[in-house]
C-alpha cells in the first residue's frame, strides 16, 4: 500500500474532508473500512517513517521537518479512527 492510498483510507476513517475530487466521493459513499485495510495503511506509514526510508530522509534533509511529521501523525490518527 502506498502513502497516497493510506491518505485515502485515513480520509475515509477520519473524515478529513476537503475540496479534492476524492473527498467528494468519500462524502457521497461513506463506508466502514475493514480493520485489515487500516492495518495495511498503517504499515505503509511505518515503512516510510523507518530508518531506511528514502522518503523520510528527503523530508528531513537539513533537519527534522516538523510539518511533515505532524501531517503523518495526523494521518495515522485518522486511520486508527
Amino acid at each position: 500500500m502506498s502513502l497516497t492510498e493510506s491518505q485515502f483510507i485515513g480520509s475515509i476513517v477520519g473524515l478529513a474532508v476537503g475540496d479534492a475530487l476524492g473527498y467528494h466521493w468519500i462524502e457521497e459513499n461513506l463506508t466502514v473500512v475493514p480493520d485489515d485495510l487500516k492495518a495495511a495503511a498503517d504499515s505503509a506509514i511505518v515503512r516510510i517513517l523507518g530508518s531506511d526510508s528514502e522518503l523520510s530522509e528527503l523530508w528531513d534533509e537539513g533537519g527534522r521537518n516538523i510539518d511533515w511529521h505532524n501531517a503523518i501523525d495526523d494521518l495515522r490518527e485518522r486511520i486508527q479512527g
